[in-house]
């Protein structure tokens, strides 16, 4: 059978590429952190990746290429790549795929073997109101084709897990001395010697769940909309929101914290009898591209049972990784803000006093500042920022406030906070990509006194 080879990535253009994005970078208002304190950019392999932003989508490889000069793999939208020629190929050469390319998941599982990494967003587009659970607290997104909400796609959590399959095959043909079938193998990888092949497989599969946060997300008029709209004249709604919010992003003063949690090994994953079941079912695969194919229809009881574990398998590695991937989230007075009135809508509480807001916001903050294991914007960080929030003289907490009035969210007056019918569930979620709950004491003190400061988070 022949299979589909994709044109392979262009060291020239993709370096080209990096130092132009060098350049543009210092011209952006967007202020890119990279945090990773575990090694993960070498030791990973899969890098998934939330996605709220058009513009962001290269900055993963960029970042990676920066840490440690290797090139990446990415997968998108097959709809870039079916328009201007030159375009395909310039995507072609700074390793994108595009999603329905044949034989998509063997070829990146060799480009990973080459020492490629390979960069994934689950989501599979852009998921602007952040409402990534579903009404019983399943990770889910809603499909804009299919008109309903539907799982994260699990292909990054089949191809670390298969290509774990096959690292086993290579161990089992190297354990039984069949060079034939290694040298077959690394003539298909395309790699220099039997003995790299046996290094790489040796190596355990890692999935990097990686999470970008932006802060402050603003709504206000900007260049880049008003530019475009003036050229091509009113943009639909979905484009003109896109533009006022990524434009903001990327024109004013925007911090975008990209941080990498811990390696996710595939290996844990398979009980002891599990392994003996993928070593035997695999002693006579040929190629990856039919250990890929390899699924619950075999004619062969062992590959029934592998392939039937192996679909098992990937939705526990996509959930484990989704959960990883959104704990990363890193949390800013935005966040507890949104939280808090979410809490105030659920107590039936239409509006307050913008002190009694404020006090309960200062105590929720410093609540959040001393918890284990939550991402702290580094304005958090910092006793000034409480202190002004309490004081009222806070900027972070007035941008918020002018970003939900101008939505016809909320209405101050008065010196009260009024939170507008059109302040909905699916409304609010804009404003908070951090799912929180609010535990409240039932008290007759003061709102402020009676807060239990309790957050969990998802």
């Amino acid at each position: 059978m022949q299979h589909f080879s994709p044109p392979d990535i262009n060291p020239q253009t993709y370096g080209w590429s990096v130092r132009a994005f060098s350049t543009v970078k210092r011209m952006l208002g967007v202020n890119i952190k990279l945090h990773a304190d575990g090694n993960q950019v070498e030791q990973g392999h899969i890098f998934l990746f939330n996605h709220f932003a058009r513009f962001e989508t290269f900055i993963p490889q960029y970042l990676i290429y920066q840490e440690q000069k290797a090139y990446c793999r990415s997968v998108a939208a097959a709809e870039f790549f079916s328009g201007d020629e030159r375009f395909t190929n310039y995507l072609h050469a700074v390793g994108a795929l595009p999603n329905n390319m044949p034989n998509l998941l063997p070829v990146l599982a060799k480009d990973i073997l080459r020492g490629r990494k390979v960069i994934i967003f689950p989501e599979g587009g852009m998921v602007k109101d952040k409402k990534i659970l579903s009404a019983q607290g399943d990770y889910s997104v809603f499909s804009p084709t299919a008109l309903e909400r539907r799982k994260h796609h699990s292909g990054a959590a089949r191809l670390a897990l298969v290509l774990d399959q096959f690292k086993q095959a290579v161990q089992c043909a190297h354990q039984r001395n069949d060079h034939n079938l290694l040298e077959h193998w690394v003539e298909e990888i395309g790699l220099d010697s039997v003995e790299t092949l046996l290094e790489r497989c040796h190596e355990p599969t890692r999935i990097v769940p990686s999470n970008i946060t932006f802060y402050p997300i603003r709504i206000t008029e900007n260049f880049l909309k008003n530019s475009v709209e003036r050229l091509t004249g009113k943009l639909p709604k979905k484009y003109a929101e896109e533009l006022l919010i990524e434009g903001n992003l990327m024109l004013k003063d925007t911090d975008m914290d990209i941080r990498m949690g811990k390696p996710i090994e595939m290996a844990k994953f398979w009980t002891w009898w599990e392994k003996i079941v993928v070593r035997q079912s695999v002693e006579e695969i040929t190629g990856l591209n039919d250990l890929f194919a390899m699924g619950p229809q075999s004619d062969q009881f062992l590959k029934r049972l592998a392939g039937t574990r192996l679909r098992h398998k990937t939705e526990q590695v996509r959930d484990q990784v989704m959960e990883d991937m959104y704990r990363l989230v890193t949390v800013n007075l935005s966040h507890i803000a949104s939280a808090l009135i979410l809490k105030f809508l659920d107590r039936g509480i239409d509006n307050l006093p913008q002190s009694d807001f404020l006090h309960v916001l200062y105590l929720a903050a410093r609540y959040v500042s001393h918890e284990q294991g939550i991402h702290l914007h580094r304005s958090l960080l910092y006793a000034e920022t409480y202190r002004n929030l309490r004081d009222g003289h806070c900027e972070e907490i007035k941008q918020f406030l002018t970003s939900a009035q101008r939505a016809n969210l909320v209405e101050i007056k008065d010196d009260n906070i009024h939170f507008l019918p059109s302040l909905s569930l699916s409304t609010i979620s804009t404003m908070c990509v951090w799912k929180t709950r609010f535990v409240f004491t039932p008290t007759n003190a003061p709102l402020s006194t009676g807060l239990k400061r309790q957050f969990i988070t998802p």
